[in-house]
C-alpha cells in the first residue's frame, strides 16, 4: 500500500498514483491508499491497520514532505574585455577601453526534503528509510515522476525490490 501524507488531496493522489504506477511497471502489486481510505481518515492508524489487514497488504510505503527551504544566491556584476584583434596600434588602443558589463542579479532556488519509509505490514516495523533533498521549481508536478523513479532505483539498489519488467 502506498500512502502519501499531504494536507492537499490532489497532491496525495498524484504522488500515490505515480508510486503505484511505477511499482506496477516493475511487476509489483501496489494500491494507492486514497482509493480505499478517505482523506479525513488518512491519519487514523486504526482505520489504516484494518484496511491493511483486510486487503492482505504485506508492506506499507509512506512518503511525506518533511520541509522546504529557499536559498537566495547573488551573482555579482562582471566586467570583461571583449576579444580584440591587434593588427594595428589604434585597434589595440580603442579595444583596450571596450568593456562588457553584466549587471549583478540574484535568484532563488527552492529545495524540498522528502522522507520515504517502508514498513512491514504484519509487524509494523520499519524496514527501510530514505530522506532526500530535491530542487524544485515552483513545486512543479513534472518533478514527481523522476523523483519517484529515483526512490525506486534506490530501493532496487538496496535489494528491496526487483525489476521484473525486464
Amino acid at each position: 500500500m502506498v500512502i502519501a501524507v499531504s494536507k492537499e488531496p490532489i497532491t496525495r493522489r498524484i504522488v500515490e498514483d505515480e508510486f503505484t504506477l511505477q511499482l506496477k511497471t516493475k511487476g509489483l502489486d501496489a494500491i494507492a491508499s486514497y482509493t480505499i481510505l478517505a482523506d479525513r481518515s488518512q491519519d487514523d492508524q486504526a482505520v489504516i491497520s484494518k484496511m491493511v489487514g483486510e486487503l492482505g497488504v504485506d508492506s506499507v510505503l509512506i512518503s511525506r514532505l518533511v520541509s522546504k527551504r529557499s536559498v537566495r544566491v547573488y551573482y555579482p556584476a562582471t566586467v570583461s574585455h571583449r576579444p580584440a584583434h591587434y593588427s594595428k596600434w589604434h585597434d589595440y588602443y580603442r579595444d583596450g577601453f571596450a568593456m562588457v558589463n553584466t549587471p549583478g542579479y540574484s535568484t532563488k532556488y527552492e529545495y524540498a526534503m522528502m522522507e520515504t519509509n517502508l514498513y512491514d505490514a504484519r509487524s509494523e516495523n520499519l524496514l527501510w528509510a530514505v530522506t532526500t533533498e530535491t530542487g524544485v521549481h515552483n513545486l512543479n508536478q513534472t518533478l514527481i515522476k523522476p523523483y519517484i523513479g529515483s526512490i525506486l532505483n534506490i530501493m532496487a539498489v538496496s535489494g528491496l525490490i526487483r525489476d521484473s519488467s525486464n
